[in-house]
């Protein structure tokens, strides 16, 4: 339940969300919109029963996909004396690194599933972000003739037009968060009991209370 003030009138509504929807987005938001590196690197660790070579990727922002571990070595230790491990294991680790490209964005859709109502009014809220520009790459590179030059930015034009980007997916969100009117009282009767109160309802008054509102569908 949120109250919203909207017209000099205080409305209660109920939120509904799509979780399940939410989640479909939040994939593909992660799958078509993320950078994606492909990295190679050498990993050691302690030789001893039970540990893993690891990779140190930014919670929340990234994660590993496609990983494959491969054995190269054992070393001695050259400072024992102060990690008491004698070897080490040396691995190459090769694996997908996914950034995700907005992690505001993400962290509201996982609160929203979680049923947090108010960040899921913020993604309700948010407008689109960022304004792309499409079919329109220029590019100064030797080509053979203007034939060649012609078929090379057909290709980069259509690489531009089949990449996605959060803006693709903000209607989507959108559409999968509503507000349903429950009840109405004129902003005067909910100003006059905010003052009747003592400082601590207030305060829980000011966390349910949001100024200005959306359409209701």
């Amino acid at each position: 339940m949120i109250y919203i003030i909207d017209d000099e009138k205080v409305k209660k509504y109920n939120i509904v969300i799509n979780k399940e929807e939410l989640k479909k987005i939040r994939k593909n938001i992660i799958n078509n919109c993320s950078k994606i590196e492909h990295k190679k690197q050498e990993v050691s660790c302690f030789a001893s029963v039970g540990w893993e070579p690891c990779i140190s990727i930014e919670e929340g922002r990234q994660e590993i996909r496609n990983l494959k571990k491969k054995f190269l070595r054992m070393e001695d230790n050259l400072n024992y004396r102060y990690v008491h491990e004698k070897k080490f294991n040396i691995y190459e680790l090769e694996y997908d690194l996914y950034t995700y490209p907005d992690k505001c964005l993400l962290y509201l859709i996982d609160s929203a599933i979680k049923g947090y109502e108010y960040d899921a009014y913020k993604l309700l809220m948010m407008e689109s972000k960022r304004k792309v520009p499409k079919n329109n790459f220029d590019f100064n590179i030797s080509v053979k003739n203007e034939y060649d030059a012609k078929k090379l930015k057909k290709k980069l034009d259509d690489l531009i037009n089949t990449k996605k980007t959060i803006d693709d997916y903000m209607l989507d969100i959108i559409n999968s968060i509503s507000l349903v009117l429950v009840d109405v009282i004129e902003y005067d009767v909910y100003k006059k009991f905010y003052n009747f109160v003592d400082q601590d309802l207030k305060q829980k008054i000011d966390q349910k209370i949001y100024v200005k509102a959306c359409k209701t569908k």
